[in-house]
């Protein structure tokens, strides 16, 4: 399991992560479980924006990452077939895009300019990710 926290298999409501980095925004989640026994956690994610709680994801799977500017989140969000794919919502145009690569189990730990940083499968056989929201395949777009 990976030790460093938070990670896919134990993060909480408490995590200075949710927080946007200007302090304006937080994420909060709610319903954890585990995807199956002893693996990751997933749950709903939903954010407050000028006074109503819009849910970003109904299965999300792991922390989350701010941009700098704090206008967008990069979130796991896993798939029916328990694979993971990354979604990012934007703040200001509250749209959610989902991008269509797949991935194994991801903890995300940075998100600089147009590229998430993270890792694919940290528990066996971990491979770096370096995803470049502007070059990626799209699946879908929605508003909230």
């Amino acid at each position: 399991m990976n030790s460093t926290y938070p990670n896919p298999w134990y993060f909480t409501n408490n995590d200075e992560n949710l927080t946007s980095p200007d302090g304006k925004f937080k994420v909060e989640y709610k319903d954890f479980g585990e995807i199956a026994m002893g693996g990751p956690i997933r749950g709903s994610y939903q954010i407050s924006l000028n006074g109503r709680a819009l849910k970003l994801v109904e299965s999300g799977g792991g922390p989350i990452v701010w941009n700098d500017a704090s206008n967008k989140i990069a979130i796991p969000v896993w798939t029916k077939n328990r694979k993971q794919k990354i979604a990012v919502f934007d703040v200001h145009s509250q749209t959610l895009t989902m991008y269509r690569k797949e991935f194994s189990v991801l903890h995300l730990s940075q998100f600089k300019g147009n590229t998430i940083y993270g890792i694919n499968s940290p528990v066996y056989k971990p491979v770096a990710v370096h995803f470049e929201i502007g070059i990626e395949s799209i699946e879908k777009t929605t508003c909230l």
